[in-house]
């Protein structure tokens, strides 16, 4: 009606991206892997809080919100501004980081193999994502090189390469705050406008 609305609140069939963006994560929950209490959706000062609470308690009170200032670089930078604020109050030290945004999706079944998979013990950090969707253009996205997998928002020029799209993003994963950082340092050293 005029009127401004986050993004988070958009609605879907009738349920608030935020909403949609939890859902993958019951497989988790069900799991014992994780609790809603463990769940932190981050938002900026500007955005309707209120209103974002009252959509998560139809998913469940337990679910924490904290606020950020500014917006971020990306989603990487917003989930360290979070665990910055959340580790005033509960300790993080050894917290394996699942991050997403309220506009992506993913089949859990591949984050829930990271987790009981033998091999992946020793996976310092991942990307759970989805092999196609009906628009790839307006989706997160890797591309997969001879030697290295790129990662980001979609931007006209990587597809005029002629360069593949392999994978399209729904979350991140990092086994703890450590790893996040230095992804983030090695991002900013490189001067690379990707976010991870």
């Amino acid at each position: 009606y005029g009127r401004e609305i986050d993004k988070a609140l958009i609605k879907v069939q009738g349920i608030e991206l935020i909403r949609w963006s939890i859902k993958p994560f019951y497989p988790l929950i069900t799991a014992g892997i994780i609790k809603f209490e463990d769940v932190y959706v981050a938002h900026r000062k500007e955005q309707n809080g209120g209103a974002l609470r009252e959509s998560l308690n139809k998913t469940c009170k337990k679910i924490n919100m904290v606020e950020i200032g500014d917006l971020t670089k990306g989603p990487a930078h917003t989930t360290l501004v979070a665990i910055q604020i959340i580790s005033q109050n509960r300790n993080l030290d050894n917290a394996c980081i699942i991050a997403g945004d309220c506009d992506h999706t993913f089949r859990c079944n591949n984050l829930l193999s990271f987790f009981t998979r033998k091999e992946y013990r020793n996976c310092e950090a991942a990307i759970c994502s989805m092999k196609s969707v009906k628009d790839p253009k307006t989706w997160g996205f890797m591309i997969e090189d001879k030697k290295s997998l790129t990662w980001g928002e979609k931007q006209t020029n990587i597809m005029e390469d002629g360069k593949k799209v392999h994978f399209l993003i729904g979350c991140y994963l990092y086994r703890n705050i450590d790893i996040l950082r230095k992804g983030i340092e090695r991002i900013e050293k490189e001067n690379t406008s990707f976010e991870w």
